[in-house]
């Protein structure tokens, strides 16, 4: 059927299913015919009644708002061109959308194409099978008559009815050169791309990216010109498929999260109050509680679909607190700076960190962060005004090639010390050499920070992120904290640490070294 064939069955449904009592059962049977036409819900609890190799489906509220998204997929919405669908694992959505689904629209459109992609071939062929075992019974013959269907014809990688529609399944990185998704004529109904869990799990950085890159170049490049993509699955990490799909293009993909249990009641898509189970009898909420309490982290990302980076990443975001104000009278203030000034950087932002120093508590605070994608005289002016908005006393600066040229000019424009920190090792060492200071509680975040959520997520996933500009100056902040005002060997600079810069913008100046560190130090402050 065509989409206007596929509106007048639903006119009729409408019309018989308000004169059922007056209806014969011929009629009846003709109407819940119509309706497995029509509507995705009722041919997927009657084909599963009668094909049973897959389970039987019997909906619950979650899999009614799964059947909403993948009628509106199915009937062409513009909207729903471009989908993603995540949730807990066991949820039924690959019965649904991977299995039931396609056999569905086949049969209701079948000349169109589809292309099936998992993570592991055994997946694919799991799901071809049961493709199969659909479209070849009886019931759907009876559904679906113009679709014709010889299992001679088929096998487990491709599915093919005589009006020249297909059905292929590959896994994740295969070769799938000369096949297509999708329909030539806007008329008719789409033919559908379906990404279904393309990864096992999310300890590779390589297959994270190497993944992606299959889909971006191999899968999403096959669509015909009337298709639709949906790509479903348990999120792994926040740049798996699902997360770089709607990072690259969030306007142009629509996200179907429904965390297993609810987080915000205002948004929450079954329209839960907080806490409770997107499928409880399945999911009880104190099985889910469990859960949590073994591996918070693992829960967020696969249950809640929240992931902050891989379960390896050096940094745990609950060790961090917030505060609702920053204080008036830090007895220290300074700033680290990563600058996005060398060639090969034109993409990456420069980040401005505020640093400031609570005495009594030992604690280091983050006031603020610049994130700015910002040319050279850009940057080299408003670097004057942010120091003296929060009154730096110090600038911390890596001293690579692209920072040498801001060290230089910025210390014949500051009133404040400008100090080059020498690079030692590569980054994740650098991490790992202040994560302790995160994990004993030091460290507090200004909670009104600019896209903190950003800032938070890139943080918590490093070094499984391809975005590292912000943890590089925040590492960059807590190591001045480590060597320079905790007490050290070696200074963040590269050498002694000798002393703390004296600064200050409003003219006057007092030492602060005596009073912040641990011993006694010199008191010749550096310039």
């Amino acid at each position: 059927m065509n989409k206007a064939q596929l509106q007048k069955e639903k006119e009729l449904v409408l019309d018989m299913s308000a004169r059922l009592k007056d209806l014969s059962e011929a009629e009846k049977k003709e109407l819940l015919r119509l309706k497995c036409r029509t509507d995705f819900q009722t041919y997927a609890m009657l084909i599963t009644r009668d094909v049973t190799t897959s389970g039987t489906f019997t909906p619950y509220k979650v899999h009614n708002l799964i059947c909403q998204y993948i009628q509106s997929v199915c009937d062409g919405e513009k909207d729903y061109r471009r989908t993603t669908v995540s949730l807990a694992p066991r949820s039924g959505k690959s019965l649904l959308i991977s299995k039931l689904m396609p056999s569905w629209q086949l049969g209701r459109s079948p000349s169109a194409q589809f292309i099936m992609a998992s993570y592991a071939l055994k997946l694919t062929h799991e799901n071809s099978r049961a493709i199969l075992n659909y479209v070849t019974s009886d019931l759907f013959k009876w559904i679906f008559p113009e679709c014709v269907i010889d299992p001679k014809d088929c096998n487990l990688k491709t599915i093919r009815s005589k009006q020249g529609g297909i059905i292929m399944s590959a896994s994740a990185g295969a070769g799938v050169t000369g096949f297509g998704f999708g329909v030539i004529s806007e008329d008719d109904l789409p033919g559908i791309g379906i990404l279904d869990d393309l990864l096992e799990d999310g300890n590779s950085l390589q297959v994270l990216e190497s993944t992606f890159k299959w889909t971006a170049t191999q899968f999403l490049t096959r669509g015909l010109p009337n298709n639709c993509v949906m790509s479903i699955g348990t999120r792994f990490h926040k740049e798996d498929v699902i997360g770089r799909l709607l990072a690259s293009d969030p306007d142009g993909w629509l996200e179907l999260n429904v965390p297993a249990l609810c987080l915000d009641e205002e948004t929450d898509p079954l329209g839960r109050k907080l806490g409770e189970s997107h499928w409880p009898e399945f999911f009880p909420v104190e099985a889910l509680e469990s859960l949590r309490r073994q591996d918070e982290q693992t829960f967020n990302t696969l249950y809640l679909g929240r992931p902050q980076g891989e379960s390896g990443a050096i940094f745990k975001d609950h060790w961090f607190e917030q505060h609702d104000r920053n204080s008036r009278a830090y007895e220290y203030i300074f700033a680290t700076a990563d600058t996005a000034l060398k060639k090969g950087e034109m993409n990456d932002n420069s980040v401005i960190c505020i640093f400031g120093v609570v005495k009594k508590s030992r604690k280091l605070h983050l006031i603020h962060v610049y994130h700015e994608k910002m040319e050279f005289p850009e940057l080299l002016k408003a670097m004057p005004s942010w120091m003296k908005l929060w009154k730096v006393r110090a600038l911390y600066i890596e001293s690579r090639s692209s920072g040498l040229p801001l060290i230089q000019m910025l210390r014949r424009e500051l009133n404040i010390a400008v100090k080059e920190v020498i690079p030692v090792k590569d980054k994740v060492y650098r991490a790992n050499e202040v994560a302790p200071i995160a994990e004993d509680g030091r460290v507090s975040i200004y909670s009104s920070i600019p896209n903190l959520g950003e800032r938070l997520a890139e943080l918590c996933a490093f070094p499984y992120t391809k975005k590292d500009d912000f943890v590089d100056s925040f590492c960059m902040g807590l190591k001045v904290f480590k060597e320079e005002i905790m007490g050290s060997s070696k200074a963040a600079h590269g050498g002694n640490r000798i002393n703390l810069p004296q600064l200050n913008h409003s003219g006057g100046s007092q030492r602060l070294t005596s009073r912040l560190s641990r011993g006694s130090l010199s008191t010749t402050y550096l310039r």
